[in-house]
């Protein structure tokens, strides 16, 4: 690049971008089902890639601040820096490791979590699913039956939810020794 604060501004945009889009793709992940909780995955997965940008920009401060400070120096016009505020930002290393390493450790963290909130929300999916399946296929035969019940007894005051479970005694079938 022609600018060398250019290179900050790149890196700075590129980066928060990747935050932002897998921030909206953990949400619509958790919040819609469709194509298996995908949005989930591509949240989890680029946390591991985030928390590797965080540990090596911590070992180029650790293993060669000159070459950081070096840069700012050069281009402290560019960036608006002056020899005051790079000294305070060399005091200040040890906190931006500390910062950065916490930082990774939230990301891994967080590829943990999604993981497992994933497979929790495609089993509770599957569930519902399952339950939906049932209850759908259980008022498609409970209609047809109460129509058939219906047309045999037509005086009866009960709803068609107390049908299954008192239809026998009501037919007149009493049943024996095998009630209980």
């Amino acid at each position: 690049f022609a600018n060398p604060a250019m290179d900050a501004v790149i890196t700075t945009i590129a980066f928060g971008s990747t935050m932002l889009f897998t921030s909206i793709m953990g949400v619509i992940g958790f919040y819609s089902r469709m194509c298996s909780r995908c949005g989930l995955v591509l949240s989890g997965y680029t946390s591991p890639v985030i928390a590797l940008f965080y540990l090596v920009f911590i070992v180029l401060l650790l293993a060669s601040p000159e070459t950081v400070f070096g840069y700012l120096d050069e281009n402290k016009d560019v960036m608006y820096l002056n020899d005051a505020e790079i000294l305070l930002l060399k005091q200040l290393v040890p906190f931006f490791c500390i910062v950065l390493a916490s930082l990774a450790a939230i990301e891994i963290i967080r590829f943990i979590v999604l993981r497992d909130i994933r497979a929790t929300l495609l089993r509770f999916d599957a569930a519902n699913k399952r339950i939906h399946n049932s209850l759908v296929s259980s008022k498609k035969s409970s209609h047809r039956s109460s129509s058939k019940r219906s047309s045999k007894r037509s005086n009866s005051s009960r709803s068609s939810l107390t049908e299954p479970l008192m239809g026998d005694e009501e037919e007149g079938k009493v049943s024996g020794d095998d009630d209980y």
